[in-house]
């Protein structure tokens, strides 16, 4: 399973945990019969920055739209994933969730969070080079 499914899964979970079961969590676009309210995770970006000793950061950013009935409802629903979100649990362990904000555009609302690992790359394997001998002239 790759890393964006595991946070997915984990954002689910933190969501699912805060919420209980009353509210319905999308992974995919749906184009019909949406039940409100309701939230859909999206991963909107991976930024990868290297590290010294063969190592790398990746920054996934993922956005959960959130759908209440009323914009007071979503604005606090909204306000509740700060804390929901802060730490979510993963096959990896857990992960802190950073530059978290939101924003409202009519009853939906927009949540931006990202979650950092850390990762170990692997050495390219190469042929090393012959022994040179120097012999005395």
């Amino acid at each position: 399973m790759n890393m964006i499914k595991k946070i997915t899964e984990g954002i689910a979970k933190g969501i699912k945990s805060k919420f209980n079961e009353g509210y319905s969590i999308y992974t995919e676009a749906i184009e019909q019969g949406v039940k409100k309210p309701c939230f859909f995770i999206l991963n909107k970006a991976c930024k990868f920055d290297p590290l010294l000793g063969k190592r790398g950061k990746i920054t996934y950013c993922f956005e959960i739209e959130v759908y209440g009935k009323s914009r007071e409802e979503a604005e606090g629903i909204l306000f509740e994933l700060f804390t929901a979100l802060g730490f979510i649990d993963t096959e990896e362990g857990k992960l802190m969730g950073k530059n978290m904000s939101f924003s409202l555009e009519g009853e939906m609302g927009i949540f931006k969070c990202e979650y950092t690992i850390i990762i170990q790359m692997q050495e390219e394997e190469c042929e090393c080079m012959e022994h040179l001998e120097r012999k005395e002239v």
